[in-house]
């Protein structure tokens, strides 16, 4: 009986040990890092935008940029029944909602990078550009 008991609580003790190993955020690698360059080839240093960023229904960044300036923000990327969380991340001027890109989440073998065949913009005009490096350029064409 007693064996049988100390087994039990063997067993017990792995399945807590588990638990919280499963629940401790990734490695500070495992964060992505994004840059937003906000470009305007006919008035640089104009145009201020407000830039948010969410995940999961959470507010991951927020920053009101000019053109010609980067936005820069890490994010480690949990995920939902093993599926990664799409960033959202919505562009205003003044009153006005241009336009918001969502992206998704892919590790790959090179540690983690967003590629452009993985990362996916939605909603957006012409003269949205992707790069890869996870630098985002928006081009005005007016």
């Amino acid at each position: 009986m007693t064996r049988s008991n100390n087994q039990i609580s063997y067993l017990f003790i792995l399945t807590i040990i588990t638990l919280i190993i499963n629940k401790l955020p990734l490695a500070e690698s495992e964060a992505t890092l994004y840059e937003i360059l906000i470009e305007d080839e006919f008035a640089p240093g104009s145009l201020p935008m407000n830039i948010t960023c969410q995940a999961g229904g959470k507010l991951i960044a927020a920053d009101s940029i000019r053109t010609g300036e980067t936005m820069r923000f890490s994010y480690y990327f949990e995920t939902s029944h093993g599926a990664p969380y799409k960033v959202k991340c919505i562009f205003v001027i003044g009153i006005r909602t241009t336009s918001y890109v969502m992206f998704d989440y892919f590790r790959d073998a090179v540690g983690g990078r967003c590629k452009e065949e993985v990362c996916n913009w939605s909603g957006m005009e012409e003269g949205l550009y992707l790069y890869y490096d996870n630098l985002y350029r928006l081009i005005y064409p007016w």
